[in-house]
């Protein structure tokens, strides 16, 4: 007869406690201190209450993952993904002005897209105009914010 033996990771116990703590922490800190109001009629308290609960689910999900655990052998830090991912947004926020909200969304997807080793140039460009288009109908047509589209370093 097999018999399984279950080990816990601690690691995942331990994070998951502290998204639940931190999750409970500001749902209740939200509907003690602020009006939290409904869906349609949303108060200043609805969007930190939301993302409590959603912290107190993920919390728990990371828990009982810990449960069981399998041991894997980490051969480093992948730094090409970590630079990659983080220059994405730094590159998107002091670009975004100047390029423009097509350029600046395009040059931060592809930067955040090599961060794969699997990625191909035709997969980056066609993720890049996609997102660029769905941006563009969502903030500026669809939202009505004053982002230009093509900006004034590429006008002159």
């Amino acid at each position: 007869m097999w018999e399984k033996t279950m080990t816990l990771n601690t690691n995942n116990l331990f994070t998951g406690a502290i998204f639940v703590a931190i999750g409970a922490f500001a749902a209740l800190w939200a509907v003690m201190d602020m009006q939290v109001g409904s869906a349609l009629r949303m108060g200043p308290g609805y969007f930190p209450v939301i993302i409590g609960v959603g912290l107190v689910f993920f919390g728990i999900v990371v828990a009982l993952q810990g449960g069981e655990h399998t041991d894997f052998a980490m051969k480093g830090l992948p730094w090409r993904g970590i630079i990659l991912i983080s220059l994405a947004p730094i590159l998107f926020g002091a670009t975004v002005r100047g390029f423009g909200l097509v350029p600046a969304t395009i040059l931060a997807t592809v930067s955040a897209a090599y961060a794969s080793k699997g990625m191909t140039l035709f997969f980056a460009v066609v993720l890049a105009l996609c997102l660029a288009t769905f941006c563009t109908l969502v903030f500026v047509y669809g939202l009505g914010l004053s982002l230009p589209v093509v900006g004034l370093w590429l006008w002159g």
